[in-house]
Protein backbone atom coordinates (compact mmCIF):
# COMPACT_ATOMS: atom_id res chain seq x y z
CA UNK A 1 0.00 0.00 0.00
CA UNK A 2 1.07 3.52 -0.64
CA UNK A 3 -0.29 6.96 -1.33
CA UNK A 4 -0.99 8.75 -4.55
CA UNK A 5 -1.80 12.37 -5.20
CA UNK A 6 -5.36 13.25 -6.15
CA UNK A 7 -4.64 16.06 -8.60
CA UNK A 8 -8.23 17.30 -8.47
CA UNK A 9 -7.90 18.41 -4.85
CA UNK A 10 -4.15 18.13 -4.12
CA UNK A 11 -4.74 15.58 -1.34
CA UNK A 12 -3.03 12.27 -0.72
CA UNK A 13 -5.20 9.18 -1.18
CA UNK A 14 -4.41 5.58 -0.24
CA UNK A 15 -3.49 3.33 -3.11
CA UNK A 16 -3.09 -0.42 -3.37
CA UNK A 17 -1.31 -2.53 -5.97
CA UNK A 18 -3.56 -5.48 -6.61
CA UNK A 19 -1.91 -8.58 -8.09
CA UNK A 20 -4.06 -11.35 -9.53
CA UNK A 21 -2.64 -14.63 -10.77
CA UNK A 22 -4.70 -16.41 -13.39
CA UNK A 23 -4.15 -19.62 -15.28
CA UNK A 24 -4.56 -19.90 -19.01
CA UNK A 25 -4.15 -22.85 -21.35
CA UNK A 26 -1.33 -22.90 -23.86
CA UNK A 27 -1.11 -25.44 -26.64
CA UNK A 28 2.10 -26.76 -28.14
CA UNK A 29 2.81 -29.48 -30.67
CA UNK A 30 5.78 -31.78 -30.79
CA UNK A 31 7.68 -33.03 -33.84
CA UNK A 32 5.12 -35.82 -34.33
CA UNK A 33 2.26 -33.32 -34.46
CA UNK A 34 0.80 -34.30 -31.09
CA UNK A 35 -0.85 -31.30 -29.48
CA UNK A 36 -0.29 -30.91 -25.75
CA UNK A 37 -2.10 -28.59 -23.40
CA UNK A 38 -0.12 -26.95 -20.62
CA UNK A 39 -1.28 -24.45 -18.05
CA UNK A 40 0.54 -21.12 -17.92
CA UNK A 41 0.27 -18.57 -15.14
CA UNK A 42 -0.39 -14.97 -16.08
CA UNK A 43 0.01 -12.05 -13.71
CA UNK A 44 -2.31 -9.05 -13.78
CA UNK A 45 -1.23 -6.01 -11.76
CA UNK A 46 -2.94 -2.68 -11.28
CA UNK A 47 -3.05 0.16 -8.80
CA UNK A 48 -6.41 0.99 -7.32
CA UNK A 49 -8.06 2.98 -4.57
CA UNK A 50 -10.26 1.86 -1.70
CA UNK A 51 -13.26 2.65 -3.90
CA UNK A 52 -11.79 0.49 -6.68
CA UNK A 53 -11.32 -2.44 -4.29
CA UNK A 54 -14.91 -2.09 -3.07
CA UNK A 55 -16.20 -2.05 -6.67
CA UNK A 56 -14.15 -5.18 -7.44
CA UNK A 57 -15.56 -6.92 -4.36
CA UNK A 58 -19.09 -6.00 -5.48
CA UNK A 59 -18.45 -7.39 -8.97
CA UNK A 60 -17.04 -10.62 -7.51
CA UNK A 61 -20.08 -10.98 -5.26
CA UNK A 62 -22.37 -10.53 -8.28
CA UNK A 63 -20.41 -13.24 -10.13
CA UNK A 64 -20.78 -15.57 -7.13
CA UNK A 65 -24.55 -15.02 -7.15
CA UNK A 66 -24.69 -15.83 -10.88
CA UNK A 67 -22.46 -18.85 -10.41
CA UNK A 68 -24.72 -20.14 -7.62
CA UNK A 69 -27.63 -19.99 -10.06
CA UNK A 70 -25.63 -21.99 -12.62
CA UNK A 71 -24.67 -24.47 -9.91
CA UNK A 72 -28.34 -25.08 -9.11
CA UNK A 73 -29.13 -25.42 -12.82
CA UNK A 74 -26.28 -27.92 -13.26
CA UNK A 75 -27.55 -29.96 -10.29
CA UNK A 76 -31.03 -30.11 -11.85
CA UNK A 77 -29.68 -31.14 -15.25
CA UNK A 78 -27.38 -33.73 -13.67
CA UNK A 79 -30.38 -35.21 -11.88
CA UNK A 80 -32.20 -35.57 -15.22
CA UNK A 81 -29.11 -37.14 -16.84
CA UNK A 82 -28.74 -39.62 -14.00
CA UNK A 83 -32.43 -40.54 -14.23
CA UNK A 84 -32.10 -41.12 -17.99
CA UNK A 85 -29.02 -43.32 -17.48
CA UNK A 86 -30.82 -45.39 -14.83
CA UNK A 87 -33.85 -45.69 -17.11
CA UNK A 88 -31.65 -46.92 -19.98
CA UNK A 89 -29.88 -49.43 -17.72
CA UNK A 90 -33.21 -50.83 -16.48
CA UNK A 91 -34.49 -51.16 -20.04
CA UNK A 92 -31.36 -53.09 -21.07
CA UNK A 93 -31.86 -55.55 -18.20
CA UNK A 94 -35.47 -56.26 -19.18
CA UNK A 95 -34.94 -56.68 -22.93
CA UNK A 96 -34.73 -60.23 -24.31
Amino acid sequence: MSFRVNYDNGQLAPSLELIMLVSKPEYTSDKKGVIKKVIAIQEIRFDTSLEGVNVLIGELQAMVANLNGFDQLAASINHVIKGKQEFDENNKKHQP
